[in-house]
């Protein structure tokens, strides 16, 4: 099985990535790949259901999501941001996302 898994430093606050990509339901907003993003909830399961530019689609159902830490699991993918590169290090973020 093939495993993708990205990182990259931004210069920006955690709490204001997690603003912007921290919704479940929020890739249409800043994933340039999506066009539409629709969520339905269904008993406890939460679902989003990707539109992408060009045709695609994809089914994903929400796994966890923990503010705090500022994560969230979605499928087979997860995706995390952590305050700068290293422990205490507050100049900036970085966002993690692998599947």
């Amino acid at each position: 099985m093939t495993k993708v898994s990205l990182s990259t430093r931004l210069p920006v606050l955690a709490p204001t990535v997690w603003d912007l990509i921290g919704g479940f339901n929020n890739l249409a907003e800043w994933h340039p790949a999506v066009a539409k993003s629709e969520e339905t909830k269904g008993g406890a399961a939460t679902i989003r259901r990707l539109t992408l530019h060009g045709g695609g689609t994809i089914v994903e159902r929400l796994e966890s999501k923990d503010d705090k830490r500022r994560t969230y699991s979605a499928g087979p993918r997860t995706t995390r941001r952590r305050p700068g590169g290293h422990a205490g290090d507050q100049r900036g973020v970085c966002v993690s996302a692998s599947g």
